[in-house]
């Protein structure tokens, strides 16, 4: 059961990117979306609450998708965010930390921190959120050392890893 979907292709080029930045912008996680204004933008959004998380199928052209602190104090859901690529790759940071995302892997942030996320090539990816109240009592996503990214073990602070995409995820 799909509950929301946007298309950018049912949209005039020049409209696609706003109409994406606009969707992105409004809602109870508000974020930023920048793309490079010389490449045609694309993107294939659906979403279904399965109450309480959300999923999304999120497939696009590169782009970044930013929460900063203005769009933080303008809603915050209080929520633990997780993004699975299901094709391409893409870099997540949030507290000083980033870690590139790959098909086997996944990353956990928080919706109450300013996060980037960057598509490094077109990308197809699985992100969901849920309710940082309806976590297993005495669970935390704050472990000591812990970088957000998930490999059936926790990746260590000291290996960073560059966000920059021209050396790709």
């Amino acid at each position: 059961m799909v509950a929301g979907m946007f298309r950018s292709g049912d949209l005039p080029v020049a409209e696609r990117l706003a109409a994406a930045h606009e969707l992105f912008g409004r809602g109870a996680l508000p974020m930023r979306l920048a793309a490079r204004a010389d490449r045609e933008f694309e993107a294939t959004v659906r979403h279904v609450a399965l109450a309480p998380p959300t999923v999304m199928e999120l497939a696009a052209t590169p782009a970044s998708v930013l929460r900063t602190p203005r769009l933080i104090r303008r809603g915050d859901p209080e929520t633990l965010s997780v993004i699975l690529p299901l094709d391409g790759g893409l870099a997540v940071g949030q507290a000083g930390r980033q870690t590139a995302v790959g098909r086997d892997r996944l990353a956990l942030y928080d919706s109450s921190r300013p996060f980037e996320i960057h598509g490094c090539r077109g990308i197809t990816a699985w992100p969901g959120w849920s309710p940082r109240t309806s976590r297993a009592p005495g669970w935390s996503c704050r472990w000591p050392g812990w970088n957000g990214c998930w490999r059936g073990r926790c990746r260590r602070e000291g290996a960073r890893v560059s966000a920059d995409c021209s050396r790709g995820c």
